[in-house]
């Protein structure tokens, strides 16, 4: 035998997988069993990780996606509506074996159809109808319903289907196990999106033991159970992570003052209100670089905010080139420049340009408010967004 046809070593071949794309290794690992014990023992890397959808996820430029799939014999005619989902990759609803939507399970078929009386019918009506008949007859519908898993990537879409024998809810946990659980490292990721819908996705057992490393982390979720079931995801060898930014956190979240927050080199908070405790706990924070998004068309809130971090950082010494900034997403600076001055004088601060203003710190440095044009480097998440004018307040050599 040629040593070129000899099979890859035991060590040969976990090397060949670390370089692996992270989709190409699941691909592997599905059909060739043999090597999915060892697919899981070498570390996973990821550009890319959307956990954000009830319906999908995206992995580096792989999103997978799942859905009711309807299954016609060649010569029974396909429902419009059946026909519409199929061709969006199957349709977000669970049914019993009649064909019946789970959302339609207390209905009769006389009461739906004095429900659709005087209203339009349509083929989602004649479909439930359909249903509803073969429940009443015990009878099985003529189309078959399949699980189907859609895998689409800028090069190919890959489709699987299977027995609808499990519920969706279980279907795409189960999907997530075979992907991420029972892995021996941490999966390091570039960027990481979590949503609150990612816990429909990750069931409790594996957010227990599935630990994440990123570099740029964003997390939207308000329940402060659910945010701190995906925060301890986060592997404490990250820290400090680069980015982390944090989408209408609750209260609760923002209280737990949890390292993956106040270590992170940048921080980015989205919110709709200025709450009190914005006012107290921003200026606090030792972050190096702060960008605080807040959707509000008054110059109070911004304004206050400026007076409270520049107050505290006066008192409270600064490393040189620590910045908070503020876009101004709906509001326009030249409501904010007449109250900023008053500030500014109130705080033994003068003007230094058109668009600048200094205060001096008893540290032998100065801190500097300034109105300057958005360059998004502090906030990766944010790159599709529009350039905004933003209040930015920096620490400076004297």
């Amino acid at each position: 035998m040629s040593s070129s046809n000899k099979p890859l070593s035991y060590d040969s071949t976990k090397v060949l997988l670390q370089h692996l794309e992270a989709n190409q290794r699941f691909k592997i690992s599905r059909h060739c069993p043999s090597l999915r014990v060892t697919e899981k023992l070498v570390p996973l890397k990821l550009k890319d990780l959307q956990l954000e959808g009830k319906d999908h996820f995206t992995v580096n430029d792989h999103t997978y996606k799942w859905g009711i799939y309807f299954k016609y014999p060649e010569d029974v005619p396909i429902l419009e509506n059946h026909q519409k989902s199929n061709e969006k990759g199957g349709v977000q609803e669970e049914f019993d074996k009649y064909g019946l939507s789970k959302n339609y399970a207390g209905y009769t078929e006389e009461r739906l159809t004095e429900l659709l009386k005087g209203g339009m019918w349509s083929s989602e009506s004649q479909s439930i109808i359909d249903a509803l008949k073969n429940k009443r007859d015990d009878t099985l519908p003529l189309y078959q319903m399949m699980i189907q898993l859609t895998i689409e990537s800028p090069r190919e879409t890959t489709i699987r289907r299977f027995k609808y024998t499990i519920e969706l809810a279980e279907f795409k946990k189960k999907l997530a196990d075979v992907l991420f659980g029972g892995r021996s490292h941490p999966i390091f990721v570039d960027k990481m999106l979590l949503k609150y819908s990612a816990a429909y996705l990750l069931r409790k057992s594996l957010r227990d033991t599935l630990r994440f490393i990123p570099r740029k982390f964003r997390i939207i979720e308000k329940d402060l159970d659910c945010w701190s079931s995906f925060i301890q995801m986060i592997d404490k060898r990250s820290l400090p992570i680069e980015y982390v930014s944090l989408l209408y956190p609750s209260w609760e979240c923002w209280r737990s003052s949890h390292p993956v927050v106040v270590t992170a080199k940048h921080l980015i908070i989205w919110t709709y209100e200025f709450y009190e405790h914005w006012f107290t706990d921003i200026p606090k924070l030792s972050n190096q670089r702060i960008k605080f998004y807040k959707r509000d068309d008054e110059p109070d809130g911004f304004i206050r905010m400026v007076k409270c971090v520049a107050e505290y950082w006066m008192k409270n010494d600064r490393e040189i080139g620590a910045r908070f900034s503020m876009p101004l997403v709906y509001i326009s600076e030249f409501r904010l420049i007449e109250p900023l001055e008053e500030i500014i004088a109130s705080l033994n601060g003068e003007q230094v340009d058109g668009c600048a203003y200094v205060i001096p710190t008893n540290f032998n440095k100065k801190i500097q408010v300034s109105f300057e044009t958005d360059d998004k480097t502090d906030d990766p998440f944010g790159q599709h967004l529009r350039a905004w004018r933003m209040i930015r307040i920096t620490v400076l050599q004297a």
